[in-house]
């Protein structure tokens, strides 16, 4: 099943696909060729039917004279699988077979385990070739205490959150994180933040929320709408204006939702009309409170 914590590395790869390569650089000490750019490559790595092979994300690093010279391919594992060993080589033997250039293939893993796993070599037998991933993990991905420059500081520092939620650091991780978030336009950090927030384990993702609350950047604002007090302000007012409670109840009904948004939930359109046909307001103040903490649509709804 595809997950948060599965997808949004691999969105800051392709949004930011420069830092691909300076990740790998930066931890693997992996020597590169020059190059001036790096785009998107396909994901689709097939070459025969009936199989199909599609890789996580792929990047090309060009030239100025606009000639591939390395590729790399970037592979979340999120548990260990005994035949992605054999799947990895096909999409390191097919884009390279694509590119005709230095191929890498490079595998993420957020657990210990499933990283020392992944770094098995598997033999291929061709005059004793074997194959073993380049692999990152919480063993060589750091605890980024201080703030880093370069292309791939939001990455490094995002997978820093990831894999070392419980960290005695993670306050200053944290903070770090949400720096790069305020250097973004307020719509690509909203963006990022929410899958955040659904991605982290616990004590990371309380870090986050409490940065969030402080409103230091526009995103903090723009990612949590008016807060419960303006809200609950906003329905009494209408509902004063109006000569009614419908406001009241209308303001809470709006807070459940930016709530649920911003912990990454998914309703089903029964849910939503529950809240939206809604005129309990003690019921609606008992979602709220729910949804403060829930990770699923039943931590709320039952």
């Amino acid at each position: 099943m595809v997950t948060y914590e599965h997808e949004m590395p691999l969105t800051l790869l392709r949004h930011h696909p420069e830092s691909g390569p300076a990740l790998v650089t930066r931890l693997l000490g992996l020597e590169l060729p020059a190059y001036t750019s790096v785009q998107p490559a396909s994901e689709a790595l097939t070459t025969t039917y009936p199989p199909e092979l599609n890789c996580d994300g792929a990047g090309v690093l060009y030239d100025d004279e606009g000639r591939a010279v390395a590729a790399l391919i970037v592979e979340m594992q999120m548990s260990h699988d005994p035949d992605k060993q054999y799947t990895w080589f096909a999409y390191l033997a097919n884009l390279w077979r694509r590119v005709k250039c230095p191929t890498h293939l490079i595998v993420i893993c957020p657990g210990r385990g499933t990283a020392k796993r992944a770094r098995e070599a598997v033999t291929i037998g061709h005059h004793g070739m074997c194959f073993a991933p380049t692999v990152l993990g919480p063993d060589n991905i750091p605890e980024v205490i201080e703030p880093v420059t370069g292309p791939d500081s939001l990455l490094l520092t995002f997978l820093s959150a990831l894999v070392h939620p419980d960290s005695a650091a993670r306050e200053e991780i944290g903070k770090n994180l949400n720096d790069e978030f305020g250097e973004l336009s307020v719509d690509q950090a909203v963006e990022y933040a929410k899958c955040a927030l659904a991605t982290f384990k616990e004590p990371m993702r309380m870090v986050m929320e409490g940065l969030m609350k402080t409103e230091k950047y526009d995103y903090h604002r723009a990612l949590l709408g008016d807060s419960a007090d303006t809200y609950l302000a906003r329905g009494k007012a209408e509902g004063i204006a109006e000569g009614k409670v419908e406001g009241k109840v209308e303001g809470k009904a709006e807070l459940i939702f930016v709530l649920i948004a911003s912990r990454g939930i998914t309703v089903t359109e029964e849910q939503r009309q529950r809240v939206s046909q809604c005129r309990d307001s003690e019921l609606l103040d008992s979602w709220a409170v729910k949804a403060m903490n829930a990770t699923e649509a039943a931590d709320i709804f039952g």
